[in-house]
């Protein structure tokens, strides 16, 4: 599969700048009959967090789902008289079965606290008696309790920051942050160019862009090096956009650990390094640049990525999640969209692909705010 992505990287690239690397149906099909079937978990559910632009959907992440991102919401919702709570308890009965019970010990963590979601709690005898049981022929391990119940940690986005064994017990459930390295083997094939930069062209799913154009640097040196205001410095910005295509606006970002060859985390008892929020960097204002050299130092991996959607004067950002759920054997599988103000699903949520209504089809238009949630948090 990272061949076949390599390959498209590589055509694209051939074909000149803003060609997309695309990925058709076949591609799909031919990758997901190779999966081994450990990676068809029963009860998986996967979030997809992502931004309208121009017609297309722009992806910002994959996650673990189990309602993550909702659950935040739930006691807001339930205080205007929503049924949010409801609906999102009926899902997870329907997704993980009744063999379950939620990790609500919040050990001290407080992101995403929310109501209780499933039938069953996790008691300290529970977790005092806990095993880990092989599955078998399936290859899969999970924890189980003396109530023969499996733990399930629910409602959190930050699965690293979760003690030990809530982050364990999400592991083995199949959430967390799913780890979407699309084009390091093109960048192990691609030649840079002469300063070391490695251009990568956006990569296309039908109407969903899974990965936007990106800059790989040769060293943080590129970044800290200038930006400090004098005209040398602005210069060798300038010719570092004009011969990469680098657009005026973009962000900077950090290579994630496993991108450099780094564990996520050392041990089950650690805690990962904080990392450098993306910065935006807008190159036609010189006070932005100036700003900016007092963060440049903080990236020690950074790459540039285009700013898609780019922003619009008067317009609020948005991020709308999708949740993907496999329910246990039995059951069909679902798909849990952003709703829409007038509780519809926003066009194109099937990306256009053998996953949806109409292969190749595009979005006809850009998705209003929800009633009763946040801007910026349509979930």
């Amino acid at each position: 599969m990272l061949a076949d992505l390599a390959d498209l990287f590589e055509a694209a690239a051939a074909a000149g700048d803003g060609v997309d690397a695309v990925i058709d149906d076949e591609h799909l099909r031919t990758w997901a009959a190779a999966l081994p079937g450990l990676l068809h978990p029963d009860g998986a559910s996967y979030a997809l967090m992502a931004q309208y632009a121009d017609g297309r959907w722009a992806a910002n992440g994959w996650f673990g789902g189990y309602g993550a991102t909702e659950a935040r919401f739930l006691e807001a919702d339930a205080a205007v008289g929503g049924d949010a709570t409801a609906r999102l308890r009926a899902r997870l009965r329907r997704v993980l079965g009744p063999d379950v019970a939620e990790d609500r010990a919040a050990h001290g963590f407080n992101t995403g606290c929310h109501p209780p979601l499933l039938d069953q709690e996790m008691t300290a005898r529970d977790w005092a008696g806990a095993v880990l049981v092989d599955g078998g022929p399936t290859g899969r391990l999970r924890l189980r309790t003396p109530r023969g119940l499996r733990p399930v940690t629910v409602g959190s986005t930050r699965w690293d920051l979760l003690p030990a064994p809530s982050r364990i017990a999400l592991w083995l459930q199949g959430g967390g942050v799913i780890a979407c390295a699309y084009d390091h083997v093109f960048r192990e094939r691609a030649r840079p160019g002469a300063d070391g930069v490695v251009a990568v062209p956006r990569l296309r799913l039908g109407n969903l862009v899974l990965q936007r154009r990106r800059w790989y640097l040769p060293d943080a040196g590129v970044l800290t090096g200038a930006h400090r205001g004098s005209a040398d410095d602005l210069h060798r910005l300038v010719r570092l956009r004009a011969e990469h295509g680098v657009p005026a606006r973009f962000f900077v970002k950090q290579l994630p650990e496993w991108e450099r060859g780094e564990a996520l985390v050392p041990d089950v008892t650690s805690r990962p390094v904080s990392q450098p929020k993306p910065r935006y960097v807008d190159t036609a204002g010189v006070l932005d640049l100036a700003s900016f050299a007092k963060d440049a130092a903080d990236f020690t991996h950074p790459y540039l990525e285009e700013c898609l959607p780019g922003p619009v004067a008067g317009h609020h950002v948005r991020e709308a999640v999708f949740e993907f759920d496999l329910p246990e054997a039995g059951t069909a599988c679902r798909l849990d969209a952003a709703s829409t103000s007038n509780g519809a699903s926003p066009p194109g949520v099937a990306f256009g692909t053998a996953f949806g209504p109409a292969s190749g089809a595009d979005v006809g238009a850009a998705p209003r705010t929800p009633a009763g949630q946040e801007e910026g948090s349509a979930c």
